[in-house]
């Protein structure tokens, strides 16, 4: 099956591996925390939501997939390993409009550190 995830973390440090799961859409909501996050290669197309208060994010998306990242973060540190940014907020990997399997990720922080890496 293909899933939607939502999470809601409070003050907490966790770590989220999604890699085995087939995933569409997921939503993650984390306030005053750490959060370590995998996500899966899509069958085509995934959407991720993230909204982070005072947190520090750390997340892995796969190398064989086109990324897009949308940053609003008034006092975010950020560290997107392996993607350019095309304008204020809008950062992607090399070969995105014409990748098979995409996922794109929107990420509205307060005072947070947020990393995105590949794997």
């Amino acid at each position: 099956p293909s899933w939607s995830m939502q999470f809601d973390i409070g003050a907490a440090s966790d770590e989220l591996d999604l890699r085995p799961f087939k995933l569409e859409k997921l939503d993650l909501s984390a306030g005053v925390s750490s959060v370590r996050l995998w996500l899966p290669v899509p069958d085509n197309e995934m959407r991720c939501k993230i909204k982070a208060g005072v947190a520090t994010l750390r997340i892995s998306v796969p190398e064989t997939v086109g990324c897009e990242i949308r940053m609003d973060g008034g006092l975010t540190s950020k560290r997107f390993e392996g993607f350019q940014r095309m304008s204020d907020g809008l950062y992607r990997t090399d070969g995105f409009p014409t990748a098979a399997r995409k996922i794109r990720i929107n990420i509205d922080a307060g005072v947070s550190t947020v990393r995105v890496d590949r794997y």
